[in-house]
């Protein structure tokens, strides 16, 4: 009776997670992810600077933090906030913050001092890759070949570092998946020393015994440069996996996603390939909605010059509806590849989607938003199409048997920074550039006046750039007039009420709201 007891804890505790999160999770903590509160309150985070609003994006508090850039942001219940944060692309802070967004206590695995047994000592730097609340709220974290325990004011209790066979390391990119009564599941990454391939594994792991109680791992074949990324879904029985990298000897790039259960078991694997992305596809974000639709963001680059994003929708059987749409597209970059700006799609709240822009040619503060449908389409995008399979190979299953490098005692040290309260705004619908020079039209270099006004509209674009086409646009997204090559516009004949303008600009194009009295 007890044991069967227990089964069925386990099974309710995760079965439950989405929506219903257990413990004091309130969120994901996905990278990259932007958590809603219950009271559809969002918390978006660029670089340094960590932005709650309304669901309306109107500022309730804005901060910025000395020597912090966010990637993973964990809400829990109570209103505080975990948070994982890096030092150029590795994560070696963690952290809490009160609900309004003070600085409770920051941690740091840049030099975790540890004593392996009484004649033994080592220093590690671990990279924070995932974290989350357990049964016990006390908080996980996990990074490759580690997983660390702290309680809710990051001092810690254990840390597990693991080895794979004959000295692999099959744990690259460790997230934390779930914790069921005690058990944690893990996924992780690397290279299989027993097969010659790459793989993906799932660990179970007793919190309480220290040791695993299962292992499976899944080979990729005879790829080579991959990267990995976990996403970890919003109904406990599954999560994503994100690969990419090339084959051997072809070279030919390599776009995964992949679904397990948290048994380990893999449900499909999507294939996505696409000429137009060539000569390398660069994997991103998945971003999960409540309905548990996909968004899988990709992106290439041409000669570090142009660059090109876009994303596709799947459903959680992992069927597309055969076409991405982008977000940028043949956008310049300047001189380095690493000019790419920061952008994702996001899935708010119910219904509402936006991917979000900040970085190269735009500013950080105001945010750029752009909304759009649930059929993937809005204003200034383009299409491309699709030629991914519906399925990506059968991968062979084997076992793995990691080994636990035993830790006596370990040490965490504290990382100082200060909160500074900064104005911020947002962009809403900003018609984002496609196919964009150097002289990139931005939402500051449009000026309307008078705005409200009663008989004419006086548009001037800065950059020397003058507007190709002027159409307005009533709030049914009926296009009223047009104009050409012109500054100025009679709106003398309008109905009083709100309007827009779409002012397109030789590849630019922008949306600006004006008002006729």
């Amino acid at each position: 009776m007890k044991k069967i007891s227990i089964l069925i804890l386990i099974l309710f505790s995760c079965s439950f997670y989405a929506q219903i999160l257990p413990y004091l999770n309130a969120s994901t903590a996905n990278t990259n992810e932007f958590p809603v509160d219950a009271d559809t309150n969002i918390y978006m985070f660029h670089g340094n600077r960590l932005v709650k609003t309304d669901k309306n994006f109107n500022t309730i508090w804005a901060k910025t933090y000395a020597g912090l850039n966010f990637s993973n942001l964990l809400l829990s219940k109570t209103g505080s906030m975990y948070f994982i944060a890096k030092n150029g692309s590795f994560g070696i802070y963690f952290g809490k913050l009160n609900p309004n967004g003070s600085v409770s206590w920051v941690k740091t695995t840049q030099a975790i001092n540890a004593i392996l047994s009484a004649t033994t000592s080592i220093s590690y730097t671990l990279n924070l890759t995932s974290l989350l609340l357990d049964r016990n709220n006390d908080l996980l974290l996990s990074g490759d070949n580690f997983l660390l325990k702290t309680d809710t004011l990051g001092n810690g209790i254990k840390i597990k570092v693991f080895n794979g066979n004959t000295g692999t390391t099959p744990m690259q990119g460790l997230s934390i998946i779930c914790d069921s009564a005690g058990i944690y599941k893990l996924a992780g990454a690397g290279t299989m020393a027993l097969s010659g391939g790459s793989g993906v594994s799932i660990y179970s792991f007793s919190d309480i015994t220290n040791a695993f109680t299962s292992v499976k791992n899944h080979l990729t074949g005879n790829y080579q440069s991959f990267s990995w990324g976990f996403t970890r879904s919003r109904f406990a029985n599954s999560f994503y996996a994100r690969l990419q990298g090339y084959s051997i000897p072809a070279s030919i790039p390599i776009n995964q996603l992949a679904k397990f259960d948290i048994s380990g078991n893999a449900k499909w694997f999507k294939a996505i390939s696409n000429s137009f992305m060539n000569p390398a596809q660069i994997a991103f974000y998945v971003n999960e909605n409540n309905n548990g639709d996909l968004f899988y963001a990709t992106g290439t680059y041409n000669s570090n010059v142009l660059y090109t994003s876009a994303f596709l929708k799947l459903d959680s059987n992992g069927v597309g509806n055969n076409f991405q749409t982008a977000m940028l597209y043949n956008y310049n970059i300047g001189p380095s590849f690493y000019a790419v700006p920061s952008h994702a799609p996001h899935s708010i709240y119910n219904g509402s989607y936006y991917f979000d822009v900040s970085g190269y040619s735009f500013p950080n503060n105001p945010l750029t938003i752009q909304k759009f449908s649930s059929a993937l389409t809005f204003s200034c995008s383009n299409t491309i199409t699709d030629n991914s399979s519906n399925a990506g190979p059968i991968f062979p299953q084997t076992m793995v048997s990691p080994t636990i490098q035993p830790v006596t005692s370990f040490t965490l040290s504290n990382f100082s920074t200060s909160a500074t309260p900064v104005t911020f705004s947002v962009n809403l619908n900003f018609c984002l550039v496609t196919g964009a020079n150097e002289k990139s039209l931005m939402a500051n270099d449009v000026f309307i006046t008078p705005n409200p006004a009663q008989d004419k509209l006086k548009i001037k674009l800065s950059n020397d750039l003058i507007a190709d086409v002027i159409e307005i646009i009533d709030m049914n997204g009926r296009v009223i007039s047009n104009y050409y090559s012109t500054s100025e516009i009679n709106i003398s004949e309008l109905n009083a009420g709100i309007y827009f303008l779409n002012i397109k600009a030789g590849n630019t194009t922008l949306k600006k709201k004006f008002l006729k009295e």
